[in-house]
């Protein structure tokens, strides 16, 4: 999954801490974030006018400047960016919450920016997007649009994806109930495929644009035909 965020702080050493924070938890769910750190907040703005960031984690004071007001035109100009802000104890105001933002993080507990980014990753409007599982104790989320084919090996399902392999213990059945079922179909009692890869199709086998080869059941034939018939008909 890839995600553009960008940090806001005069204050070098905090702007560093707050970089590896970021680092650790989009490394514990398997997310390669594209970061961008910010001491000026007027290069900030420049850049959100060639960057689609995501997030925007900003201090509520940057040197002379107010990180609210900052966010305030960011929730005018850029409406999708969600913004964590990070204060001080005694700093603390709730002017905060003239701005949308999702946390505000105390600096004394960065700790807590987790629990911020879980509120933007695992929020029902970027889950309806996504599919999170696990797997020895690591949690991935994958975008739907990202997952190729899926392969069930005995226990295991293995997801073939954009951004590298991936595996869990879940059923077929459970699997099918949470993805988009105008994006994806069975082909094979141990397949699964995201119709978007589909290259062309025969009695026996579909051919993805990755060049792989993905066989079709018998039984599971004339489903996947009429999926990819619907396909440009679908909004996806």
């Amino acid at each position: 999954m890839s995600i553009n965020i960008a940090i806001c702080d005069v204050n070098p050493y905090h702007l560093n801490e707050l970089l590896a924070e970021v680092m650790k938890f989009c490394k514990s769910i398997d997310i390669k974030p594209s970061i961008s750190t910010y001491r000026n907040p007027a290069q900030l703005l420049k850049d959100f006018l060639k960057t689609d960031f995501q997030i925007l984690i900003t201090n509520t004071r940057i040197g002379k400047v107010s990180g609210i007001d900052l966010a305030k035109r960011v929730n005018i100009l850029y409406p999708k960016t969600r913004v964590i802000f990070v204060t001080e104890l005694e700093n603390y105001t709730t002017d905060v919450y003239t701005v949308r933002h999702i946390y505000t993080v105390l600096k004394s507990d960065l700790s807590q920016l987790s629990k911020a980014l879980n509120r933007f990753f695992f929020t029902p409007e970027n889950a309806a997007s996504t599919l999170t599982i696990s797997f020895k104790g690591k949690r991935s989320v994958l975008p739907f649009k990202n997952i190729i084919y899926i392969e069930k090996s005995l226990r295991k399902a293995l997801f073939y994806t954009t951004q590298g392999n991936y595996e869990t213990y879940r059923s077929t059945d459970d699997i099918l109930t949470v993805l988009p079922k105008n994006m994806f179909v069975q082909c094979h009692r141990a397949f699964i495929v995201n119709l978007l890869y589909i290259k062309d199709i025969n009695s026996t086998e579909l051919n993805l644009y990755n060049g792989h080869l993905i066989p079709v059941g018998r039984n599971y034939l004339s489903l996947v035909k009429e999926s990819i018939e619907v396909l440009d008909h679908v909004s996806i």
